[in-house]
């Protein structure tokens, strides 16, 4: 994030840095944003994600679909390229993943630029993996 401020005697800048943390708990989505979706509950789960140098997990199937990952954040600043792999359990022809990042914390994710990632493929396992900027 870029600030500047002016006044008569002239104007001066700053650079910040944005920290990313995960915001589900408990097993639980938090409250405001949508449920995940997924076309086979039995077979289709994400085994790992990881994104820029701070989150990076595996995980197994869990009955309600979510898993604790709030310890871990990444930081990463406006401008910047940063790395994204999702790794679902299993891929069948038509399996595609999407990430988005509430960058405004308004409790969904319908604002333009909020879905960062999205990867589609055909039969066999894999990752997907890109760059959110």
């Amino acid at each position: 994030v870029s600030l500047t401020a002016s006044n008569a005697q002239g104007s001066d800048s700053e650079s910040l840095q944005i920290t990313v943390n995960a915001q589900a708990g408990g097993g639980d989505a938090p409250t405001g944003y949508c449920a995940p979706t997924h076309g086979s509950p039995a077979g289709q789960y994400m085994t790992g994600v990881a994104f820029g140098s701070g989150i990076s997990n595996t995980s197994t199937h869990d009955a309600d679909g979510y898993n604790d990952y709030t310890n871990q954040s990444t930081t990463v600043g406006v401008g910047g390229n940063y790395p994204i792999t999702l790794t679902p359990h299993a891929q069948w022809a038509g399996t595609s993943v999407a990430a988005w990042i509430d960058w405004n914390r308004d409790g969904d994710f319908d604002d333009s630029g909020e879905q960062v990632f999205t990867g589609s493929g055909s039969n066999g396992q894999g990752s997907y993996s890109g760059t959110v900027a």
